[in-house]
């Protein structure tokens, strides 16, 4: 009778040490699927248009110099979607500037407009990717905080410890009796079972420095855009 009970109890302390422990196992796969979800979400929308929005500049200012002057201007970096092909590419160059429509009576009245109403989209639609941005690096940050927490107070080697000192008898064929009767490696067992932290955000999505508001460097662009309108000749068709 005696030893029944011992069973029972053993079973039920087993049972809940694997209920709480692969519990949270699932809360936080789940967890992680839905960052990695949303991250998709965002590289999908957001950065695309963000991306177009680049392309679109780099082909209106199309001389490598000015493109520079760009960055210098705006404080980017030389690598921000910058590829010297998308500057040429008729098939780009069809994508992005797809239903663009723009406004003024002459030619350089458009292309100017059309240069800095670009950048001001540009610009908005970097501060919405970048709010987001920083949502998916605090929940990333709280789900590593949640791991560690659990880990803290979940310690796999004194669950292991705990196991040994209990019947044998029970949880036949689980991997967390197999580890504790010692069927399978402790170390291999643990390295099983850890819990994986989430993809870091700046591997899912591009890092995008903040932009100076059009108001800030209005001038400056405008000086740009003719500049860029010499370029093509004085002609520019999308």
């Amino acid at each position: 009778m005696q030893a029944d009970i011992s069973q029972a109890l053993s079973f039920e302390i087993k049972k809940e040490l694997a209920d709480r422990y692969f519990g949270f196992r699932t809360f936080i796969e789940q967890e992680k699927d839905e960052l990695h979800r949303q991250a998709r979400h965002c590289s999908s929308t957001v950065e695309q248009k963000i991306c177009f929005d680049f392309v679109r500049l780099y082909i209106m200012l199309k001389d490598p110099k000015l493109i520079r002057m760009f960055f210098d201007l705006t404080g980017l970096d030389e690598d921000v979607f910058y590829d010297p092909y998308t500057v040429t590419s008729p098939t780009i160059r069809k994508k992005v500037f797809c239903q663009v429509k723009t406004r003024g009576l002459t030619k350089a009245a458009r292309f100017k407009n059309l240069f800095l109403d670009s950048y001001d989209k540009l610009s908005h639609h970097v501060e919405v990717y970048r709010e987001k941005v920083a949502c998916l690096l605090l929940e990333h940050q709280t789900i590593l905080e949640e791991i560690d927490i659990f880990y803290r107070n979940n310690d796999l080697g004194h669950i292991m410890g705990f196991l040994r000192s209990l019947d044998r008898d029970c949880l036949i064929g689980s991997d967390l009796h197999k580890a504790a009767s010692g069927l399978v490696s402790p170390d291999h067992f643990e390295e099983k079972m850890k819990v994986k932290p989430p993809l870091p955000v700046d591997d899912m999505l591009s890092m995008v420095p903040s932009l100076p508001p059009l108001p800030l460097i209005k001038k400056e662009l405008k000086n740009l855009a003719e500049l860029a309108l010499k370029g093509h000749n004085g002609q520019f068709t999308h």
